[in-house]
């Protein structure tokens, strides 16, 4: 039946979640709902807090009832059995990967998108498909303020835009963010010098042999990781980088003085096995972690005694850097990097000034 009862209503107005389960029931009085259809109405909910649970319970305490279908739920809620998901996620996990888009970032977006949606639930009490400009607005503001990098804010309106336009089709204007002035940060660069002391530094071969390629090829971490030994053409000096940064595939060079220590790396190794693995894996198949080679560049730094604040992606500025010092045409440098615009390439027009002309690895 129909809840008609003036006082019955003014009871109700105390609980507001409690509203939304006569409305999904309206012709039952809220004593008269089972544990089944409370279960039905909170599995359908995009998200339940603990305090919405004890708003029910205090409700049918009130009424003098229990629902065991309550108590079981915060019982979830408690010991983490129970977590806000996402909207939709299977259908943008399924999205972005129909899009081509790399495991990097999908990763990036989903992580994104669940931040939000969580800010949301304990802000607004609304999920992310019911997010409107001045919640973004807000959520952009709060980011801001906890002084969040520009590169993640970006990420997030990229991801809030991919959401909202193809999941679910909807539009949503965030113009105030796309304007924002971003800070330019001049990279961190190496010395020549500097590069030999941590080169020296390392004994053994294999870490000699990855910082080393990610200085004379302007690698990232994740591509020195990945490579094969079907990507090396030793005669040409030249590694084929294969589905890096954009899903591009890219050529670039390398020094001749790495090539006897490739060969004897090459050893019982296939032309489609990782020429770095994991030394804590038997089969000798498993790639080596990007976390294992930031610890080999951090050892080598602070063992080589350099000042400078470092990480493992500078090396991949100072090979840049160096390239235009040995008077290197920008464009060529564009090509080695796999930056899609020469834009990007420009800034290290900052931290270098041009020398002699000539295309060679600087190691």
């Amino acid at each position: 039946m129909r809840v008609d009862d003036k006082r019955e209503k003014n009871r109700m107005a105390q609980y507001p979640v409690l509203k939304e389960l006569v409305r999904m029931y309206p012709r039952t009085h809220p004593l008269y709902i089972s544990n089944r259809q409370i279960d039905n109405f909170l599995i359908k909910r995009s998200f339940i807090l603990p305090v919405q649970i004890q708003e029910l319970i205090g409700y049918y305490q009130s009424l003098g009832a229990t629902r065991r279908s309550l108590h079981t739920w915060a019982q979830k809620i408690k010991s983490g059995q129970y977590q806000i998901t996402l909207p939709h996620i299977e259908k943008l996990l399924e999205d972005l990967r129909l899009q081509n888009y790399s495991p990097k970032t999908i990763k990036a977006y989903t992580s994104a998108l669940k931040n939000l949606n969580l800010w949301l639930v304990y802000n607004y009490g609304k999920s992310l498909e019911q997010m409107d400009e001045i919640m973004g607005r807000n959520y952009f503001l709060y980011l801001y303020n906890k002084q969040r990098s520009m590169s993640l804010i970006k990420i997030h309106r990229f991801a809030i835009y991919y959401y909202f336009n193809r999941i679910l089709q909807k539009k949503i204007d965030l113009a105030f963010i796309e304007k924002t002035r971003t800070s330019t940060h001049l990279p961190t660069v190496l010395t020549r010098q500097e590069i030999v002391s941590i080169l020296t530094s390392l004994t053994n071969l294999k870490h000699k042999l990855i910082i080393a390629l990610m200085y004379s090829g302007g690698l990232r971490i994740s591509e020195v990781v990945s490579l094969r030994k079907k990507d090396f053409d030793l005669e040409n000096l030249t590694i084929h980088i294969r589905n890096a940064k954009g899903r591009k595939d890219r050529l670039t060079v390398f020094s001749r003085r790495l090539v006897n220590d490739l060969r004897q790396i090459f050893l019982n190794k296939d032309l489609n096995s990782y020429v770095f693995t994991s030394s804590a894996d038997p089969s000798g198949e498993k790639m080596l972690s990007i976390r294992t080679v930031q610890k080999i560049f951090e050892h080598a730094l602070s063992k080589s005694g350099i000042g400078k604040k470092a990480t493992p992606h500078d090396l991949r500025h100072s090979f840049a850097t160096h390239l235009l010092e040995n008077g290197t045409d920008l464009r060529y440098i564009q090509k080695l990097l796999g930056h899609k615009n020469v834009s990007t390439t420009t800034i290290y027009t900052r931290v270098t000034s041009p020398q002699l002309k000539g295309i060679k690895s600087p190691l």
